[in-house]
């Protein structure tokens, strides 16, 4: 159910300190969200209950740097800094791109 997935998000966002704010909608079956960070960068989240399609984006200046999703060629990763690539992946929770997230963001030195 998209609450329940809704939920979930704000559930997993409250365990990073570096997001500042979650911002939810939900219209017949389809859940966004967007968590909002302290840099000028978001992270839009997509879920389609009737599809089962599944989105997750690091947005940084206007462009997608990071990314997951199971849309059109089951789960995959766009990779940090490449995000045109499409790299297998298992799939993924929310929580888990978190955490993805998190790793390449300090290591970058912007969390």
């Amino acid at each position: 159910m998209a609450a329940d997935f809704l939920e979930q998000v704000r559930e997993a966002a409250r365990a990073h300190s570096w997001i500042t704010q979650v911002e939810t909608h939900r219209e017949g079956r389809v859940a966004r969200a967007r968590l909002r960070m302290k840099q000028s960068a978001f992270i839009d989240v997509y879920y389609n209950m009737e599809t089962g399609s599944i989105s997750f984006a690091y947005i940084e200046r206007g462009k997608r740097r990071f990314g997951a999703n199971n849309m059109k060629i089951g789960w995959h990763i766009h990779p940090f800094d490449e995000p045109g690539e499409h790299r297998p992946s298992p799939p993924l929770t929310i929580e888990e791109f978190l955490e993805l997230l998190a790793q390449e963001l300090a290591q970058r030195g912007k969390i």
